[in-house]
């Protein structure tokens, strides 16, 4: 199994000082990030999320994805397949729109993307709490397990498994974790996003990127007994000032470790 991490500065170091071992540098295909693109490359592939068309699974722009530059970009980057959000917003939506007729859009566009990139496609769960759904609009349509597997079973389109995603919604649903990952289409993971989750007040939880925790680690093992994923990326972290007060480099490299020896095991 192989690993990836997002890129900043702290696992750049670590790479360069031989002291951890990535598969893959996780970064955005935006302008602000060029030097860091740069970087990322002349060291490892780079997992590529996100490519500045404001890819979810309700976008209302598909029509106006230029489908050669997502090709060339993957391909330019060496990125091994590529995810988008499965989120749908409130402001992507009339008021008495049905729940049928989301579905229906969130497959069709995922079909989209399926039928003109050149590497497998996955979709992404969404966290769900009161900052996603005041800040973002999401919809909680989208995080329900049935709902993420009728898509992924009609469309194939392979799951991108975030597993603090996954914790956020089932806290926030009053669910448990474990019965929340059962129901979803684990047969199609192929990438596991993992980082650690940030608890408000004993009650709410929010998907921070913060340090892993050993539940996490507890978690992650046992998603692994359910699926055999291509790839685990490690979230902690990330490029400047908005992540510096999360991307300690003592830290990132204790968590790397870790991780490296997990799959090294599968």
């Amino acid at each position: 199994m192989l690993l990836g991490c997002n890129y900043s500065k702290e696992l750049i170091e670590l790479l360069q000082e031989n002291i951890v071992d990535v598969d893959y540098i996780k970064l955005g295909l935006y302008d602000i990030y060029n030097e860091a693109l740069e970087v990322s490359l002349s060291l490892r592939p780079v997992l590529l999320h996100g490519l500045g068309f404001n890819e979810r699974a309700t976008m209302k722009n598909i029509k106006d994805v230029d489908w050669k530059y997502v090709n060339d970009s993957i391909k330019n980057f060496k990125s091994p397949h590529y995810a988008v959000h499965l989120a749908s917003c409130m402001q992507d939506w009339d008021k008495d729109v049905t729940e049928e007729k989301i579905i229906e859009y969130m497959s069709e566009t995922t079909k989209a993307w399926i039928d003109n990139i050149e590497v497998p496609f996955l979709v992404e769960n969404m966290p769900y709490s009161s900052i996603d759904i005041k800040e973002f609009g999401i919809m909680d349509i989208c995080v329900k397990p049935h709902i993420i597997k009728k898509i992924c079973d009609e469309t194939k389109a392979h799951l991108l498994l975030d597993i603090a995603h996954a914790k956020v919604t089932a806290r926030n649903s009053g669910e448990d974790i474990y019965s929340y990952l059962e129901q979803l289409p684990l047969d199609r993971v192929k990438e596991i996003h993992i980082v650690g989750t940030h608890e408000i007040e004993g009650i709410e939880l929010r998907d921070y990127h913060l340090e892993m925790k050993e539940e996490d680690f507890e978690i992650l093992q046992w998603v692994l007994s359910k699926c055999s994923p291509d790839i685990i990326t490690l979230e902690y972290g990330g490029p400047g000032e908005l992540y510096s007060w999360r991307s300690d480099k003592n830290v990132l490299k204790n968590q790397l470790i870790r991780l490296m020896n997990i799959c090294r095991k599968y």
